[in-house]
């Protein structure tokens, strides 16, 4: 018998802050390389990042960086040029941490849970993670890109 509860839960969302330099124009390597330190800084494991080279150094120039991580999500960060080496970032998605689920439930039904690996992730609209017990499974599923999420309970 399967019983079912639906909870919103807003998380809080990450931008990836990055200050750059170049002669005539953005540096496709620092941008990259400033990305996955900003995301191993967080707990997340990447694998690769892409950013269109040749972009100018100008305020409000705007392009897309995309990569993926060790675990295959794949990912994108928005980036503004500021002018002068800075620029804005902003990844899509939410950094999601699967032991602060795990704990929380753990708080509040007093049981052990498994959110499974990796530990931490990128999550965006539409990604799944489901916490199991052996009473109940919690599907947590995000509901947009800046860390709203609804929860089903379903017992066993």
């Amino acid at each position: 018998m399967s019983e079912s509860n639906t909870r919103s839960v807003r998380l809080i969302g990450l931008s990836v802050g990055l200050a750059l330099t170049a002669c005539g124009g953005l540096s496709k390597k620092k941008m990259e390389e400033s990305i996955v330190e900003s995301l191993d800084k967080r707990g997340i494991e990447v694998a690769s990042v892409e950013c269109p080279g040749g972009q100018k150094d100008e305020a409000g120039v705007e392009f897309t960086c995309k990569g993926e991580t060790k675990s295959g999500t794949e990912f994108e960060v928005e980036v503004e040029a500021q002018g002068e080496g800075a620029v804005k970032t902003d990844l899509v998605g939410v950094v999601l941490s699967a032991d602060k689920l795990e704990d929380n439930l753990q708080k509040k039904y007093d049981k052990d849970y498994d959110c499974g690996e990796p530990k931490k992730l990128i999550a965006t609209k539409g990604t799944e993670v489901v916490c199991t017990s052996d009473s109940d499974d919690h599907t947590f599923t995000m509901t947009d890109n800046e860390g709203g999420m609804e929860l089903d309970i379903d017992k066993k």
